[in-house]
């Protein structure tokens, strides 16, 4: 199931047609680390080089890690539909970032001249959607080691196409920023990563995590099918 939701081949096709295309409509910008975007609603900002991360920050100063934005991946596609900000979410550079703004009328244009970039758009709604559900339903269907392996399956799945021994997960660069993805203390994931690490279920290679035992590593979830 997660192979047909985060399917590979369409997610490259459509951040490949962001990135080489649609990219070249906005006006780029560059951003520092921890820099935030101060977002303007009708515009659709596409990462061209480095990485963006999306978090709800509460009031009394709580993170919580909504999306990891990668090159091709775009936001804003919400709120140029909904026409005002859809909700206060925080969109910060993970690292030094060169993003495309794309305005609204060149938007309004495009989709004149190329109906097919609705799908593109409504494409990435989707994909953010079930992100969130799956999300969702590990907070209230498993423990934390269920969630933590849940997230590694999915994310294996995003990045290689398909959860298998060998699969290789890029996207957990920092290990606070991964911490506010699961909603818990940073010290909780190092743990329980070195756990997985000590009974082989993952080799840790630098900045990679690599699937050694999938089918134990299933074993931790409670599935939702």
């Amino acid at each position: 199931m997660l192979k047909y939701y985060f399917d590979k081949e369409t997610y490259d096709k459509y951040t490949k047609y962001f990135l080489e295309k649609f990219s070249e409509k906005g006006i780029i910008h560059k951003y520092m680390k921890n820099e935030i975007i101060k977002k303007e609603p009708g515009c659709i900002y596409i990462v061209i080089k480095g990485r963006v991360i999306q978090e709800l920050i509460s009031k009394n100063g709580k993170k919580i890690t909504l999306f990891m934005l990668n090159p091709g991946t775009i936001f804003g596609e919400m709120e140029y539909f909904d026409k005002s900000e859809a909700c206060s979410v925080s969109t910060v550079m993970f690292k030094d970032t060169v993003i495309s703004i794309v305005p609204h009328n060149i938007i309004r244009n495009e989709l004149k001249d190329n109906p097919e970039l609705y799908d593109y758009l409504i494409y990435t709604m989707i994909r953010k959607y079930r992100i969130l559900m799956l999300k969702y339903a590990d907070d209230n269907f498993n423990d934390f080691n269920g969630k933590l392996a849940s997230t590694l399956i999915r994310f294996a799945v995003m990045e290689s196409g398909d959860l298998y021994n060998g699969a290789v997960i890029n996207n957990i660069q920092n290990l606070t920023v991964f911490s506010r993805y699961l909603s818990c203390s940073r010290s909780t994931v190092s743990i329980a990563i070195n756990k997985l690490k000590e009974e082989g279920v993952i080799k840790l290679n630098k900045n990679q995590i690599i699937i050694k035992d999938k089918e134990k590593l299933e074993g931790y979830v409670n599935y939702i099918w």
